[in-house]
């Protein structure tokens, strides 16, 4: 997360340096986000299943999982496209307001951080459930009746969790349905829950 705000003080600052208006450098750092956001979802992702693999192979559950990177990447890009372009409309507007690019910066700090928290938190939680989804219909296919396996996903709300995600915790939905809530790590920005799989 301190990546991005490393990055769009370098930006800022060069912007300054050159002389360029807060317009161009709202547009730098719209291209530089987008591109930072789409490398950090790619990465929660990746972490979102090594974490899965990891809870399988911890039930006595070794499958091998193949995940449609096109569909992520479509998903990613759209993303970070949004987030990059509102955060950097955001930062404009402070530029205008305040006279001073870095003064934008130090005001939209906690923005850009909310953004990057929950973009991650969303990509790993998402990759999950891509690749539980998928599991749930290989195990549909393995098991026949006397060897139904049973996976659920519990909630696992954090210790400073929203009401709402409080209330959640320790709920079981089957793998492949979603919670009534929504999915932990996408109910509100900076959500901070997850899920873990429960055999049965």
């Amino acid at each position: 997360m301190s990546f991005l705000l490393r990055r769009r003080n370098q930006i800022v600052r060069s912007g300054v340096l050159a002389g360029h208006a807060a317009g161009i450098i709202a547009r730098s750092l719209q291209s530089e986000l987008y591109i930072a956001l789409v490398n950090l979802r790619k990465t929660a992702r990746s972490y979102g299943l090594r974490r899965l693999l990891a809870e399988l192979n911890s039930l006595g559950l070794q499958p091998s999982i193949a995940v449609d990177g096109l569909k992520t990447l479509a998903e990613d890009a759209a993303r970070a496209r949004y987030s990059a372009s509102s955060y950097a409309q955001y930062w404009l507007a402070k530029a205008t307001r305040l006279g001073s690019p870095d003064a934008a910066s130090a005001a939209t700090d906690a923005r850009l951080s909310m953004i990057a928290e929950t973009e991650a938190f969303e990509a790993f939680t998402s990759e999950r459930n891509h690749a539980a989804e998928i599991l749930a219909g290989i195990l549909l296919l393995l098991g026949g009746p006397d060897e139904e396996i049973k996976l659920f996903k519990r909630w696992d709300a954090k210790l400073e969790a929203c009401p709402v995600c409080a209330a959640a915790d320790g709920t079981l939905v089957p793998v492949g349905q979603n919670f009534v809530q929504g999915e932990p790590g996408t109910v509100h920005p900076r959500c901070r829950c997850s899920w873990s799989l429960v055999k049965k």
